[in-house]
């Protein structure tokens, strides 16, 4: 009786082992809600990945997943992507570097490594750093995975190296190919990045037409509410650009009235940058300066670029509107100091 009893349990010891080994050997892939799907990961696309559990195949939204760790991974690649998606790019970079793609087992793996690799890079450039090199290494995972799970956040990521290094015109066509998904939320996003690209190149009308498209968005969740709070400000903005001022100044003030400032700071600093953009057009210099002001004052830490776009405002007006060069210096100094290599420091040597 003590052998048959040693024998169960010798033998669930070895099913516990070989569970334990196919489950190191599964693939996990995390969902936003926090749902986790455990399986192989068998088929990938632009728009879905599959996943065969013991329950069948189960097919997941790229716009849902968080994540996917894979069985047969490295222990870097796992380090950096956890990483990367910490915001952490230096020391995603660091792991992800040590990890050879082309031994990889499974192709599927190759991709997501090359992918954090590059993305990791090119975010690091947003933050000051070699933009250019993280646009190629983004370029190249494009090339060489076109329908990879991570194709939109790439061609976002690319969309935004564009802005940052002035190419405006480039990053509306990245831009776009991001709207091609078929999720509303990131055809959203896209509508507004290609306006504020657009806007930038003062084409009002086509920006005009983008940030219309997204007011016109049946959806109405609190994110898509709070974007069209953005399109708001934006539309104010190219009003003032088409010469119709005094509508932008109402949309304006609409926005403020019906958006309390604690938590949205980004939104008060756009919306304070577009009501100087008004009352310039409508030749209220002295207006369109406290109007600046409230941007560089209550709400820079809130959005850089948009402290940049109303230091280069107040270094204009403190000297044609008020007289006052000493502020106009110390606008011009904060500008090329703090936001060195922005349009707007460029836009401000130009002048």
């Amino acid at each position: 009786m003590k052998r048959i009893s040693s024998l169960v349990v010798f033998c669930l010891a070895i099913f516990a082992l070989v569970a334990t080994a196919r489950a190191q050997k599964d693939d996990r892939l995390s969902t936003k809600s926090s749902r986790t799907y455990t399986g192989e990961v068998s088929t990938v696309g632009r728009n879905e990945v599959t996943v065969t559990t013991r329950a069948g195949d189960r097919k997941i939204p790229v716009n849902e997943i968080e994540k996917i760790n894979f069985g047969e991974e490295p222990r870097e690649l796992r380090l950096g992507r956890e990483s990367a998606l910490r915001s952490n790019y230096d020391r995603a970079i660091e792991d992800l570097s040590k990890v050879n793609i082309e031994q990889l087992p499974r192709d599927v793996i190759k991709q997501d490594a090359m992918f954090y690799l590059a993305w990791s890079t090119a975010k690091q450039g947003l933050e000051g750093g070699d933009k250019a090199k993280g646009a190629r290494m983004l370029q190249q995972f494009l090339k060489a995975y076109p329908d990879s799970f991570h194709y939109y956040q790439a061609v976002r990521t690319l969309g935004d190296l564009a802005v940052a290094l002035g190419r405006h015109d480039v990053a509306v066509g990245y831009y776009r190919q991001y709207g091609e998904a078929p999720f509303p939320e990131y055809q959203l996003q896209a509508a507004l990045k290609v306006a504020s690209a657009l806007r930038v190149q003062q084409q009002w009308e086509p920006a005009l037409a983008e940030y219309e498209k997204v007011l016109a968005n049946p959806l109405d969740s609190p994110e898509v509410m709070k974007q069209k709070q953005f399109a708001k400000v934006g539309k104010a903005a190219c009003l003032a650009g088409l010469g119709k001022a005094e509508e932008g100044v109402a949309i304006i003030g609409q926005v403020l009235r019906e958006n309390p400032a604690e938590g949205n700071g980004s939104l008060y600093a756009r919306a304070y940058n577009a009501l100087g953009d008004c009352h310039r057009q409508l030749g209220q210099p002295k207006q369109a300066l406290l109007d600046y002001l409230h941007t560089d004052l209550l709400f820079a830490q809130d959005e850089p670029d948009a402290h940049a776009e109303a230091l280069f405002h107040l270094a204009k007006l403190w000297r044609e509107a008020a007289n006052n060069s000493e502020r106009a210096l110390q606008a011009t100094t904060l500008l090329r100091n703090r936001y060195a290599g922005t349009r707007w420091s460029k836009k401000l040597g130009e002048g």
